[in-house]
């Protein structure tokens, strides 16, 4: 089987540049791209000292970004930053951006990757350093837990509960085809997000009393398309997708009734083959999924979608 895939406070004196650079960084996108070149985590080094080694020489005006790309996509993170980088994290962590138990994960590094090189200065050895900026940021949190204590002041927490409108999404009926990363994300979010109350509450991140043994994939923290999307990053992480064979693929056989061929399953089964619209909102995303991820270009719908009609 193949898967797809500071310083806890800024000084008054310092905070409005610091703010500056950090709404530079988020509200307009700056990032993308590899792996952090940092094997080990100092936490002798506080979460300001890091973010001005890491990403304040980023975002000086002469050195080439990716900022408008998030920009012109209507991405607005302006309301999580604050003077107090630690209390940015925390309404980070709050809107369900970061991912401290795998910051790989991230929904925040998830918008970074849609950049791509788009001149002789913004390369993808450009994009790789700023996103690998932003992961030691995360991670070193990860790690430290310096703004472990921080809260996230003049916001209050968000949920996409199962009960949510999911705006924004498509499904088997509207899916306009096409391989893009948004297109995928919102497909996501139409389909198997949509169909997520069979799943609850044992696999939720949140439900940690609930089935203590069962993986959490899911997600509810922050507002649907952001914790859809970490949903999406947490299966897509997990190996649950067989790209080759998307009806082998684990986050179909698991819920599909053992009669039918499905994998013995802690919360017994959830749906079956031949017109359950469970099964085939999940088998339709598995297959479009698999078909990008194994010939890339413009995937048509699979059937009845909206560019086929």
């Amino acid at each position: 089987m193949k898967s797809a895939s500071v310083e806890t406070a800024v000084s008054r004196t310092d905070a409005d540049s610091y703010l500056f650079r950090l709404a530079l960084a988020f509200s307009l996108g700056c990032v993308c791209g590899g792996c952090t070149k940092e094997k080990t985590t100092r936490c002798d080094e506080s979460p300001g000292e890091l973010f001005e080694r890491r990403i304040a020489p980023l975002l000086d005006a002469d050195h080439p970004n990716t900022c408008t790309q998030c920009h012109t996509a209507g991405l607005d993170l302006e309301g999580f930053l604050r003077p107090d980088v630690c209390e940015s994290m925390a309404c980070l962590k709050q809107g369900g951006l970061v991912n401290l138990n795998a910051p790989k994960q991230s929904v925040l590094l998830a918008w970074i990757d849609r950049a791509e090189p788009t001149s002789a200065l913004i390369t993808e050895d450009i994009i790789a350093e700023e996103r690998a900026a932003f992961l030691s940021w995360i991670e070193h949190e990860a790690a430290c837990q310096a703004c472990a204590d921080a809260s996230c002041t003049g916001r209050e927490p968000s949920s996409c509960d199962l009960s949510a409108d999911l705006e924004a999404a498509f499904s088997e009926e509207t899916d306009p085809g096409g391989c893009d990363r948004p297109t995928i994300e919102k497909l996501f979010r139409g389909t198997i997000y949509a169909d997520r109350n069979r799943c609850s509450p044992c696999h939720f991140e949140e439900e940690k009393t609930v089935a203590p043994d069962a993986p959490r994939w899911l997600h509810r923290t922050g507002d649907c398309m952001v914790s859809s999307l970490a949903t999406l990053r947490s299966i897509e992480d997990s190996g649950y997708i067989d790209v080759d064979d998307p009806e082998s693929s684990l986050l179909l056989l698991k819920p599909l009734a053992e009669f039918q061929g499905g994998v013995w399953h802690g919360g017994h089964d959830k749906f079956v083959k031949n017109n359950d619209p469970g099964y085939d909102a999940f088998l339709y995303f598995l297959s479009r999924y698999g078909a990008c991820a194994t010939d890339p270009g413009d995937v048509p719908p699979l059937s009845g979608g909206a560019a086929g009609r």
